[in-house]
């Protein structure tokens, strides 16, 4: 198995020369307010190690938050696509009495089947009910099914980039710059300007990451404010403002970036408003524009291997299989055209073993989900006297899921290195909010199973 440098836990807007302890410190210089610590340190966590280090929050429409406004507030935010959230914190680290199963003799189990598009209910609505000590469910949830071609099982391999890769996407951006075969193995950092802007083409972490963006400031996006009401006080306001470059047409120029490049294999995942902020000048952080961020992921026959912040779990929760770092593909459009170009890239689809198999229907993913919550949290996590756990689940999504090929030393089932190869595997994604009452800490998280036999996979949030 690699191993993995901090340089990879970067952050857009800035160059790939940084380990994670500059990067952080960089952050919290751009985005500081004297009045809040918080801000600086969720800003530095997000845009540091959810960029990068941790899969992708998506989720099918917002929860309601604890004041039922927040579904009103985001509602206008690319309805028709999968929407972000605030990676939640990690309240509960221990290690988890995992029982792994083996990946081989699952895979020899299988038989490939005739392919018929499931059908299922548009939504599930159940009333709340208590599922245990001060622990409440009610189950309001979008049903979403993705025209496919078949539920298939794949084999991925670890996926760098070539010098000629990164010299193509080099000058796209930079025009004249040069990649050689060494600056791509041991990393580079190219600088350019435009309009008087420092802006930069990189490539390093073992030539898996591309990044083209401004090397000053950064930037966020709106799906990063639920679930974070001090976060969402301090930038909503500018990121939530009208925005005159109207989504499908930076749409448009975000997927010709992608045909241009000759970039195959993803699909889009998620848009949504964002900002450039600049660096905290002592009264303010400025906004240096405003547009709409992008974010395309692996295709895999149709199901999306979606993009998520990071990942939690609890002490009670038992995984079935390891997860994977999935990798994505980030492009910020303002009005000068593409701001920021961020693409992770660490697996391809390799051999194809099963084109179809049959997988479990959305009813038993949800009684999957009702089980596992259950035992995921006997009780509210604050601690508080009279404190109550209010979830609410709210999407069942068929969706693609990266798993290792087998288990791995990690024993939180989470791997961020990357190995040899691993397993694309249709997956139902089945989110949920959460409110502790106790200290009204709100958090958004996802529980995947394995389609074909309901395996457990490593929370997401």
């Amino acid at each position: 198995m690699k191993q993995r440098t901090t340089d990879r836990l970067l952050t857009l807007g800035m160059a790939l020369t940084s380990d994670r302890r500059t990067m952080e410190r960089r952050v919290r210089g751009v985005f500081a307010r004297k009045k809040s610590a918080k801000v600086a340190m969720v800003l530095s966590l997000t845009l540091v190690l959810a960029l990068a280090a941790g899969g992708f929050t998506t989720a099918c429409r917002p929860g309601k938050s604890a004041d039922n406004t927040q579904a009103d507030r985001f509602a206008g935010i690319s309805t028709d696509l999968p929407r972000q959230t605030h990676a939640p914190e990690i309240k509960s680290i221990s290690f988890l009495n995992n029982e792994w199963w083996d990946t081989q003799d699952v895979l020899d189990s299988l038989q490939e089947a005739p392919f018929t598009p499931l059908s299922a209910p548009a939504g599930f609505q159940e009333p709340r009910t208590r599922i245990a000590e001060n622990v409440y469910l009610t189950v309001d949830a979008d049903v979403v099914i993705p025209e496919a071609e078949g539920y298939g099982v794949r084999r991925v391999e670890d996926a760098t980039f070539t010098a000629e890769q990164y010299q193509k996407l080099a000058d796209y951006f930079l025009k004249g710059a040069f990649v050689s075969e060494t600056m791509a193995r041991d990393g580079f950092s190219l600088p350019s300007e435009r309009d008087g802007v420092g802006y930069a083409a990189s490539g390093t972490y073992q030539s898996h990451i591309f990044l083209f963006g401004p090397t000053t400031g950064g930037i966020i996006r709106e799906g990063f404010l639920p679930g974070d009401a001090e976060l969402e006080a301090d930038y909503g306001p500018e990121i939530q403002k009208p925005i005159s470059l109207l989504r499908e047409d930076a749409q448009a120029v975000a997927e010709q970036t992608l045909s241009d490049l000759g970039i195959t294999g993803l699909m889009l995942d998620s848009a949504e408003r964002a900002c450039w902020f600049g660096e905290w000048n002592g009264e303010e952080i400025p906004v240096l524009s405003r547009g709409w961020d992008f974010v395309f992921v692996t295709n895999d026959a149709g199901l999306p291997l979606h993009y998520y912040n990071g990942g939690s779990t609890s002490g009670n929760d038992t995984l079935n299989y390891c997860s994977l770092l999935s990798g994505s593909l980030s492009i910020y459009i303002d009005d000068s055209g593409v701001s920021n170009f961020y693409w992770l890239k660490d697996y391809e689809p390799a051999e194809t073993l099963y084109q179809n198999v049959a997988i479990l229907s959305a009813e038993d993913a949800l009684a999957l989900a009702k089980e596992r919550l259950a035992k995921m949290y006997p009780q509210p996590l604050s601690g508080f006297d009279g404190a109550r756990l209010e979830i609410e689940l709210y999407a069942v999504r068929l969706s693609a899921s990266l798993i290792a090929y087998s288990k791995d030393a990690r024993m939180d089932g989470y791997i961020t290195d990357p190995v040899a190869e691993g397993l694309l595997v249709p997956c139902w994604d089945v989110s949920f909010q959460i409110t502790d009452t106790g200290d009204g800490y709100v958090t958004y998280e996802t529980l995947p199973f394995v389609a074909f036999d309901g395996g457990t996979v490593h929370p997401l949030g």
